[in-house]
C-alpha cells in the first residue's frame, strides 16, 4: 500500500476470489494476492468551487484465479480508524475501471491471472482545509 497526499487507497479488503467463492465461502475469506501501485500521486486541483484529487489505482491480480472487486474504499493516512473519505461499490469499480491485458492477449472480460485493473479515482473536497495533510 502507498501513501500520497495523505491519502491510503484500501482495494484488499474489496477483493472477492469469484472461483473461490464458487466452490468455498472459508477460501473466498482468505487475502486475494493482488499487487497495487499508483504511479503518480495526485496533485490538488481547484475545480468547480471544490479541490479535487484526481489518480489512478493499479491492481494486478498475480494469483491463478479470477478476482472480482466488489468494494474499494479510500482513508485518510493519519486517521485510518476515520470513516473513509471515499467508497466505492461495484457498479462504481466497474464503471471507473479499465482492464488491461497482458501484452499479446485478447482483450480481458475479467480481472483474471495476470490482467491489471486501473481504477480512475475522482476525490471532491470541500477546501483544501479538509485534504488530508500528509
Amino acid at each position: 500500500m502507498r501513501h500520497f497526499a495523505g491519502i491510503r487507497t484500501l482495494a484488499i479488503v474489496a477483493v472477492s476470489s469469484v472461483a473461490a467463492r464458487e466452490h468455498s465461502p472459508a477460501a473466498a475469506r482468505q487475502g486475494a494476492p493482488v499487487l497495487l501501485s499508483v504511479p503518480a500521486a495526485p496533485v490538488p486541483v481547484a475545480a468547480a468551487e471544490r479541490v479535487v484529487l484526481v489518480y489512478e489505482l493499479h491492481i494486478a491480480n498475480v494469483g491463478t484465479r479470477p478476482l472480482r472487486l466488489d468494494r474499494l474504499e479510500v482513508r485518510d493516512a493519519d486517521r485510518a480508524d476515520a470513516a473513509p473519505v471515499a467508497t466505492y461499490g461495484r457498479a462504481e469499480i466497474e464503471r471507473d475501471a479499465k482492464l488491461i491485458a497482458p501484452r499479446g492477449a485478447p482483450p480481458p472480460k475479467g480481472l483474471t491471472p495476470g490482467v491489471r485493473a486501473v481504477v480512475y479515482l475522482w476525490l471532491a473536497f470541500d477546501s483544501s482545509a479538509t485534504l488530508p495533510r500528509r
